[in-house]
C-alpha cells in the first residue's frame, strides 16, 4: 500500500524509453502517481516539479 500523495518522477535516457514506459504503467497500476515526461510534463511545469523537492 502506498502513502496518499505518493508521487514518482520517472527520468530515463532516450534509449530506455520503452522500459521506462513499462515501469510507468506498472507503477500506475499499483496506484502510484507517476510524472512521466512523455505524457505528463509540459513547458512551464517547473512549479509542479518543485513539489517533489518538498
Amino acid at each position: 500500500m502506498t502513502e496518499p500523495g505518493t508521487v514518482v518522477f520517472l527520468s530515463y535516457a532516450s534509449q530506455d524509453a520503452e522500459a521506462a514506459r513499462r515501469i510507468c504503467e506498472a507503477l500506475r497500476a499499483g496506484g502510484i502517481e507517476v510524472w512521466f515526461d512523455q505524457s505528463e510534463l509540459h513547458g512551464g511545469d517547473g512549479s509542479r516539479l518543485s513539489r517533489l523537492r518538498e
